[in-house]
């Protein structure tokens, strides 16, 4: 194999992602997800707003908690799969937080997916009197794309940032010119979602940065994933507001699989950051 990915992501290892606008409409049809969320710990609430369906989830038995408004990847093209709802589940019964995801309308132009949520987001910060939510202690995260949107957000109101392998930059980086036939994502791949999405003047993260701006940072990094370095070139960034976890043996969603041994240890890691 030419890339020493770990054996237990299984046949994960060589899975390329198509990219194609069949494959978006039957990942549509074919993802039904929220039997994911059940648990007799936690209240789950569907929100709906802007026409679009977005989950709240609220321990049981418990007093004002933190929330993590959360944004799930998928290439700004795929909706939330399987392991999104899994791993926020884990999140908010582990953590012991509120976990706001919220289910953006995918294979849209990124103008639209950025209105979109921002309406989402506004929305809910207005409301949130109505939930068991303590104000004070509010957090934003999300993977890959949805890093990209979390960032899009991020102010002093937020305490803390979860970006696990996140969308941050355009530019071509060594990672990117190296990982051309990654399993999972790769730089090819990449510049498609590119391409397909961007209708608007991008200005990265990196362009716009302001360190006064940002809380503590937990990012979470693969070893063979083309979006390596922009991860590193955040974090260097932010100096002592970072907590770094560079995953070994690694690709591009690799939390897919959940029996790995590496996921395992990655999400205590991401709860333990949650839980400080």
């Amino acid at each position: 194999m030419k890339y020493n990915i770990d054996k237990s992501f299984g046949i994960f290892r060589y899975f390329k992602v198509p990219f194609n606008s069949l494959i978006f409409k039957l990942a549509k049809i074919l993802i039904i997800l929220p039997k994911h969320l059940k648990s007799k710990k936690l209240s789950v609430n569907k929100i709906k707003i802007d026409k679009t369906i977005n989950y709240l989830l609220i321990p049981k038995k418990s007093q004002k908690l933190p929330c993590l408004i959360y944004f799930p990847g998928g290439g700004f093209v795929f909706p939330a799969a399987p392991y999104h709802y899994k791993n926020i589940k884990e999140y908010s019964l582990k953590a012991n937080i509120c976990v706001f995801m919220i289910n953006y309308k995918t294979n849209k132009p990124l103008s639209y997916i950025l209105n979109e949520t921002n309406k989402i987001l506004n929305t809910f910060l207005n409301n949130l009197d109505s939930y068991n939510i303590n104000k004070d202690m509010l957090y934003l995260g999300g993977d890959s794309a949805g890093g990209l949107l979390a960032l899009n957000f991020i102010d002093n109101s937020f305490k803390k940032l979860l970006l696990i392998y996140p969308v941050i930059d355009k530019q071509k980086t060594p990672s990117k010119i190296k990982h051309i036939d990654t399993p999972m994502w790769n730089s090819k791949v990449n510049s498609k979602m590119w391409n397909k999405i961007l209708d608007i003047d991008f200005l990265s993260p990196i362009d716009t940065f302001n360190y006064d701006k940002y809380p503590l940072t937990y990012i979470e990094t693969c070893e063979f994933d083309p979006l390596h370095d922009e991860a590193i070139m955040l974090a260097n960034k932010l100096k002592d507001k970072v907590i770094i976890n560079n995953t070994k043996g690694t690709m591009h969603g690799y939390d897919i699989v959940r029996n790995s041994k590496i996921t395992k240890e990655s999400l205590i890691t991401r709860i333990e950051f949650l839980k400080k």
